[in-house]
């Protein structure tokens, strides 16, 4: 009797042992699983980062290309505003000489007038 009763407690710890390591087992296995959607989760989350920093590094390069259109646009119109200076500075010039030229002819045209009135005299 008393050995059917040792071996009905060793058969019940033995159920225990065996529940509680079943329960191990699928406490590990959920964890696994868990780590396994982290992991994943994690994956995803730098493969996005990855993205992103490709996006941000191609605006910055879209950026610097039209940093430096604007540039030389900004140097070309720097240019062109340098010559229309030195245009119309010459063109000034030009319209100074032509007004004294014109004066010139008014002085020469009174005097060949006043000469055509003397000469017949």
């Amino acid at each position: 009797d008393e050995l059917s009763d040792s071996g009905r407690r060793l058969s019940e710890r033995d159920a225990e042992h065996t529940r509680a390591l079943t329960k191990k087992q699928e406490e590990i296995e959920e964890l696994r699983l868990d780590l396994k959607r982290e992991l994943a989760r994690s994956r995803s989350m730098a493969a996005q980062a990855v993205q992103e920093q490709h996006v941000a590094v191609a605006a910055v390069d879209n950026t610097k290309e039209l940093n430096n259109q604007l540039l030389v646009e900004v140097k070309l119109r720097m240019r062109h505003e340098k010559s229309l200076d030195a245009a119309r500075e010459e063109g000034l010039k030009l319209r100074h000489r032509l007004e004294a030229s014109e004066g010139e002819c008014g002085t020469l045209r009174r005097a060949r007038s006043a000469l055509q009135h003397s000469n017949d005299d």
